[in-house]
């Protein structure tokens, strides 16, 4: 016997529940990478503006605004 058909509409509704929260786990996942990398893409185009306008400042200048928002600043020479 194939069961109830009461039984059977409730595994095909558990199956569908089970699918759509799947999907929507995926969907959920990849838009927090995208909003985290465009994030971090903005954070870092701040930084790079920040120090662009302090061009003609000192060093000690720069890392102190810099060192105000938790960055740190290295310089890499040419060698790298």
């Amino acid at each position: 016997m194939r069961g109830t058909l009461a039984r059977r509409i409730t595994l095909a509704c558990l199956l569908v529940a089970v699918l759509a929260v799947g999907v929507a786990g995926l969907v959920a996942q990849r838009l927090v990478a995208i909003t985290a990398r465009e994030t971090t893409a903005e954070v870092l185009a701040r930084d790079a503006d920040l120090v662009a306008a302090l061009d003609g400042a000192t060093g000690t200048r720069i890392a102190a605004v810099l060192g105000a928002q938790d960055v740190a600043l290295v310089r890499v020479g040419p060698g790298g």
